[in-house]
């Protein structure tokens, strides 16, 4: 009788919380949101992926730089400053951007950067702007995902054409160059092979631009590792009429088949055409990529060198000086010049510049003015390169991000191509979080995962590309790596080839604070003490050593194991350290639940209709019931753009589907509100979203936050915050504790204050100066700090008349310290107490008998420390002032 009483108790209680839950969701809106606050940690240098850079030819001092997910970059002052010009679009990723030589005005971008990589996010299109990239406009081309170039007529603006490469992973007629004479109000596809082989490259003749030249590449990229980026249907054509008919160029080009193909046009002799390309390897040993020159506008070519290094997709641009017809530039891993017309190549000055490059524009007027692009953002030389500015831009691509439990908390993130980065939360310094806070824990290559030890927070555990694993220790700099050599497996009796993801999968234990797991195509446990590990798994993924559907088995084993059969998600139930689930980056997910003695595969178990093979990017255990657990799965690759959400409550016996009213675009990663089960949090290709009813409708949080690809999230519990990692636009956090009081009743009454974050009393520190002392310039990343004191989240069923509300600030024995004013919107508002009482605020305080410094004079109008209450329309909330935390010194050198 008892049991059966408590059994109905729980189901009644279940019932009243999805009741509120679902009240509260109704009312729940992109427009009661629509302030929220967000602020950018960065951090900046190291700046992210650029793909592509130009500068206004009449007027040099304006730049833009495409960013690999992190919208389009201006400069109007040299890159002295750059300001994001497509901020909150429909889309992030950005590729190529053209400049109207007529008209600079006019500016053309191409969405869906076509860097080709695994981890390469797509577009909608092409934009125009006619106001000099402030405000844009889609003009078309939605299904061309990624668009590799764009040339305006010289004279004509309304005449464009763009190279559209196509969907990545697989056919699409949507591929090819297309042509405007309208300025972009209709379009004609003019040049197209198949459905593999997308347009890459167009170039004009200087002086006839009727004249025209253009490369196609077939490319596929499949499965999860690496591309077919060769095939007989890549070529280079020529037009003379426009690009209405088009001829294919073959005298002296390679007889074997071709990759990517760059060309360039010499700017004084037309005649002088170059090709950098990419081909298979020829049987014979006679590698026929690299650097072809015709000098009779294409009718031959000859093979002049085979570039210093090997063409391969992620590199293969080349610029000829637009004032010597014989000196080309490469911009390849790193920086080639040759100055015999591709004879002969030497590495060019790369000192404090980042590797991995991309485009190069030079100044036709100055060939000593250049600007580069590539992983590490732009930089520019007056100089031929002898010496680089580098430029400050937060388009930090996140694969991973994590947080610690120090106070203030760091973050830590995995970066593409710069390793992994750690910096604060925030900082006591007036100029907020500069990137001298930001330190590098793992020096090169892709950094992903990472964690610090919950017992020694000078103990971080980093995982990089293909699995490598290691511990640092801040003190001393020591790393012991973690991974097993391949013979350790075999040592073990495990010969089927270990095969880890890019991004690894990788998670340090809620239970014991000595052991990591690690995923290859098994799952490892690690001592993260001993370096002792032990594998607890069979193999976990769906490939197993079979073939890739539609590829031979020669190709499958060779390019397609690279990355793929893997483990990419494992989490670990936070009631019993003994269920731990995992998921492949081929579409299994499977869960133990005595240790990894048994394994059982509930991949099955989701709803009729769900995607196979797809990446499961992220699993989620609750905080509150054991079976309960959330899953992503990202089936971009297998050309599925919809987010796929899924929840079990049963230890993955049954699933169901929470993606709920979400938009198109893949979701990532899921995190499910430590203190109200109903509340989830999920980060998309295209924004960062909030349930209240446990994904059966979600909101986008947006604000101030930018369009962009929320890869990773971190949960700081204690001062509960949301880090996100965005794959072009650093890092961001934002306050989320108002989202787990909306309980049904909230939005119901007249006037509800939530909880109010305790506020920290401590001198602003001024260490780069500040008024006639200011220092570092403008060429200076400063990340934001939380606004002084606390902020007061307040929600009106009704706005005010006058849109403004009085607040009284009490202290413990309640009197009225501060009178403060906010606004009276209908829905959410918000209002800063910067800790000042009223005689602070209006600075009537008795005079100093002694000169105070800058930082004392702020501190004295603070009021003391200890509770105080604020108090609204008669209803209050408790804040507690707490001093400074201060003596321990943080592992990134700070003094707290």
């Amino acid at each position: 009788m008892v049991i059966r009483q408590l059994i109905s108790f729980v189901f009644i209680m279940c019932c009243v919380l999805a009741t509120n839950s679902t009240v509260a969701q109704e009312q729940f809106n992109s427009e009661l949101v629509k302030d929220w606050k967000w602020r950018q940690l960065g951090p900046a240098l190291p700046a992210g992926r650029s793909w592509y850079v130009v500068a206004d030819e009449n007027d040099p001092r304006i730049i833009f730089a495409t960013a690999a997910g992190g919208g389009l970059w201006k400069s109007d002052n040299h890159g002295v400053t750059f300001k994001n010009v497509f901020y909150q679009y429909n889309v992030a990723s950005t590729g190529y951007v053209a400049i109207s030589k007529s008209d600079p005005n006019i500016v053309w971008l191409g969405t869906g950067e076509n860097a080709g990589t695994r981890v390469t996010t797509y577009g909608d299109g092409v934009y125009k702007s006619v106001d000099g990239g402030e405000t844009w406009t889609n003009m078309g081309l939605p299904e061309s995902y990624h668009i590799s170039d764009i040339k305006i007529h010289p004279t004509n603006p309304d005449i464009v054409y763009v190279a559209a490469s196509g969907y990545l992973w697989g056919e699409s007629e949507e591929k090819g160059i297309y042509k405007t004479i309208d300025g972009g109000q209709s379009w004609r596809k003019v040049l197209y092979v198949d459905e593999e082989t997308g347009g890459h490259d167009i170039e004009f003749d200087p002086y006839n631009p009727d004249i025209m030249y253009a490369s196609m590449w077939q490319r596929f990229r499949f499965g999860g590792g690496d591309m077919d980026d060769i095939g007989p249907s890549s070529g280079i054509f020529k037009s003379y009429d426009g690009g209405e008919t088009w001829q294919e160029l073959t005298n002296g080009l390679p007889t074997v088949d071709m990759g990517k193909i760059h060309l360039v046009v010499a700017q004084n002799n037309s005649n002088i055409v170059y090709a950098h390309l990419m081909t298979e390897r020829d049987p014979d040993g006679n590698h026929q990529w690299g650097i072809y020159r015709s000098d009779d506008g294409g009718s031959t070519w000859v093979h002049k060198n085979q570039a210093p290094e090997r063409p391969v997709y992620y590199y293969s641009n080349i610029t000829v000086d637009p004032n010597d017809d014989d000196t080309i530039w490469l911009p390849l891993l790193e920086l080639h010049r040759s100055t015999d017309g591709g004879d002969s190549f030497h590495k060019v000055n790369m000192r404090h510049v980042h590797f991995d490059l991309h485009s190069l524009w030079i100044n036709p007027e100055d060939s000593d003015h250049m600007i580069v692009s590539g992983d590490g953002g732009v930089n520019i030389t007056f100089d031929r390169a002898r010496t680089w500015a580098s430029t400050t831009l937060p388009i930090g691509q996140f694969y991973e991000v994590s947080v610690d439990n120090q106070d203030p908390y760091n973050v830590i993130g995995g970066m593409q191509d710069t390793g992994t980065w750690r910096g604060p939360s925030r900082t006591y310094d007036e100029e907020g979080i500069t990137n001298a806070d930001w330190i590098k824990l793992r020096n090169i290559g892709d950094g992903m995962d990472s964690a610090t030890d919950r017992e020694d927070p000078f103990i971080i555990y980093l995982a990089q590309i293909m699995g490598g694993t290691a511990r640092l220790d801040l003190r001393d700099w020591e790393r012991i790596e973690f991974r097993p050599a391949p013979e350790e497996f075999v040592e073990r009796g495990i010969t089927e080839r270990i095969r880890y993801d890019w991004n690894p999968a990788f998670h340090y234990s809620y239970h014991d604070p000595d052991i990591l797991y690690l995923g290859n195509n098994f799952l490892m446990r690690i001592n993260n003490k001993t370096a002792e590990w032990d594998v607890i798994s069979p193999n976990l993924t769906w490939q197993q050593q079979r073939a890739i559907v539609g590829r031979e088995e020669e190709d499958s084993m060779e390019i397609g194991f690279h990355s793929y059969g893997a483990l990419f998600s494992v989490n670990e139930s936070r009631q019993d350290p003994n269920t731990l689930w995992a998921g492949s980056d081929d579409g299994w997910v499977s869960i133990t639940r005595d240790g990894g003695e048994t394994w059982t595969n509930v991949t099955d178990n989701f709803p009729k209709g769900t995607p196979n093979q797809c990446v499961v990017n992220w699993l989620e255990t609750s905080h509150f019931v054991d079976g309960r657990a959330y899953a992503t799965l990202n089936c971009y690759g297998r050309n599925d753009r919809e987010p796929h959400v899924y929840q079990t409550n049963d230890f993955g016996q049954s699933w169901r589907v929470i993606s709920g009213d979400l938009p198109t675009g893949p979701a990532y990663s899921i995190k499910e509100d430590p203190k109200n089960e109903n509340v989830l949090y999920l980060g998309t290709e295209f924004g960062f979203y909030v349930s209240l009813d446990q994904g059966g409708k979600w909101v986008q949080i947006r604000g101030n936050f930018p369009t962009a690809n929320v890869t990773s999230m971190a949960l700081q519990e204690r001062d509960m915050e949301m880090v996100v990692g965005t794959f072009g636009h650093a890092m961001w956090v934002t306050d989320i504790r108002p989202f787990h009081q909306m309980s049904g009743d909230v939005f119901e009454k007249d006037l509800h204050i939530f909880d109010i974050p305790q506020a920290t009393k401590h001198r602003i520190r001024v260490k780069y100066g500040n008024t006639i002392e200011e220092m570092q310039g403008d060429n200076y990343f400063r990340g934001e700090n939380p606004p002084y004191g606390t902020v007061v989240t307040y929600y009106l069923k009704e706005g005010t008349s006058s849109g403004k509300i009085e607040a009284l600030v009490k202290d413990s024995d309640g009197n009225v310290v501060r009178h403060l004013t906010g606004t009276a919107n209908q829905g959410l508002n918000y209002l800063q107490w910067d800790l000042m009482s009223d005689a602070g605020a209006a600075d009537t305080l008795p005079t100093p008998k002694r000169r105070l410094s800058y930082e004392d004079v702020h501190f004295r109008k603070l009021v003391p420390t200890g509770d105080y209450s604020v108090e609204i329309g008669g209803q209050s909330k408790m804040v507690h002032v707490r001093p400074q935390p201060v003596g321990a010194v943080n592992p990134t050198g700070r003094i707290n």
